[in-house]
Formats: C-alpha cells, structure tokens, sequence
C-alpha cells in the first residue's frame, strides 16, 4: 500500500502543477498562438499610418488601455470599481520625473523606483479601501485620487512637483532606457512597438490569471464573500493583491512623454 502510495504521488504532483493555471495545454497554446500574431501584426502599424501625430496619439491610447484592461480585471473577476487608478498613474509619472529631474537619475533606475513606489502606495491604499465594499469603496478610491492630486498641486511642493505645470521628464544624453535615447522614446514610431507588445503581453498574463485558482477565488469572493471566508479563504488579501496587481501593470508607461 505505502509502495503504490509513493509510486502515484509524483504522478499527482505533475498533474496538480500542470492545471495550476487552469487551462489546458491545447488552450493555453491557442492563446500564446493568438497573441503572438496580434502583437506582430499590431507592430506594422507605422507602416500604415504614416503621420506621426495620429501615431502618438494611438499610442497614448494604448498606454491608457492597459490602465483600462487592469480596471477591467479588478472590476470583473473582484467586482469592485475603482475611480482612483489616476492615482497611481500619476504618482509613477511623478516618481520617474523627480528621480530623474531632482535627484539625476537614469531613466532606468528612475523607472524601477517609480514601479516600486505606486505599488507600495497601491498596497497602503487598497488595504484601507479594500475593507469598504460596494459605493464606499467608489467613493474612498475617488476621495484618495483627488487628495493625492490636490497635494500634487500646492504651492508649498512647486519647487518638487512642478504644482500646475509639472514636470518634465529629462536624462542626460548618456543615459539610455535600455538602449533608448530619450529622443527615441519620445519618437512614437520607436514607442509604438513597445507599448503594443506590452499591452497583448498583460491581456495575456490576464487572461491566464482570470483562469488561475487565484482568478476562481476571486470570482468565489466576488459571488459571494461570506462563503468564500468560511472556505478558508482571505476576502480582504486576495482583493488587495488583485488590485496592487492592476495598479502595477500600467505605472511603468505611465512615464512616456
């Protein structure tokens, strides 16, 4: 019996780490297929649209939909709408732009701190607001978002935040955002491609996660949160790291331009 019992738990384990995600592998490569031909054929774009005025602003478009896809997730698989995710947006934009203009940064490092940073006020924040459900959590996202803009803009920060006027973004010459030039990021036939790519590489990522056990417990919390908790699942924790999760997939591009 113990003999049988060793000889079929490796064959258990394989099986449970390979349905970790919820998908089958047929499926899975389906959709790494499909994502790969939209991400190619998404980045031929320049060679259709040749006015580099209309290109940035799709551009600017697709930076903001991954900031709507992350929204969309939080909203879908927590049910929970957020009216704060500037907040976050904006405090990476801050973060690149002071690290590089106020304490000379690279454009890389400035990056990396600007991530770490809106995650962390991600967390702080939807540790508090996570605990208010339905038009309370609207309402404190809301309330969080126009507070941290209002600090954003007083006189007494002018001097770091730039108030009103903001901040350029500025890196010497000899400094690249691995290997880009800061001319280059600024040009949206180099940007396109990047942006792009990001964005069909986090709908993917979304879409695995959404069929993930993490994702089913999310959607077992959103149906109905009581039942989940007596589960023996964490309501308030999984919901938090779902939204620190979406806040963090679009603050690194919120640093273009």
């Amino acid at each position: 019996m113990s003999v049988n019992a060793d000889i079929a738990a490796p064959e258990t384990r394989s099986v449970g780490a390979a349905s970790a995600l919820g998908l089958r592998r047929r499926q899975a490569l389906v959709a790494v297929g499909v994502a790969v031909v939209v991400g190619l054929l998404g980045t031929q774009l320049p060679s259709v649209l040749s006015s580099s005025y209309y290109l940035s602003i799709v551009t600017d478009g697709v930076v903001l939909g991954i900031m709507a896809i992350g929204i969309g997730f939080l909203a879908h698989r927590c049910g929970l709408f957020s009216l704060g995710h500037t907040a976050f947006y904006g405090s990476a934009a801050y973060g690149v732009a002071i690290a590089t203009a106020h304490w000379g940064w690279g454009p890389t490092e400035a990056t990396l701190f600007a991530v770490a940073g809106g995650t962390l006020l991600a967390v702080a924040i939807g540790a508090v607001v996570v605990r208010t459900p339905g038009m309370g959590f609207l309402m404190l996202t809301l309330a969080f978002g126009i507070a941290l803009y209002q600090v954003s803009i007083l006189t007494s920060v002018r001097s770091v935040t730039g108030a009103f006027d903001g901040l350029t973004v500025t890196y010497p010459t000899s400094k690249t955002f691995f290997g880009l030039t800061q001319a280059q990021l600024g040009d949206a036939k180099t940007f396109w491609p990047i942006a792009w790519c990001v964005l069909v590489a986090i709908a993917l990522g979304l879409w695995a996660l959404g069929r993930s056990r993490f994702g089913v417990v999310l959607e077992a919390i959103r149906e109905n949160e009581e039942r989940a908790r007596f589960s023996g699942f964490g309501p308030k924790s999984a919901q938090d790291a779902c939204r620190s999760l979406k806040d963090n997939g679009y603050e690194c591009f919120a640093t273009r331009g």
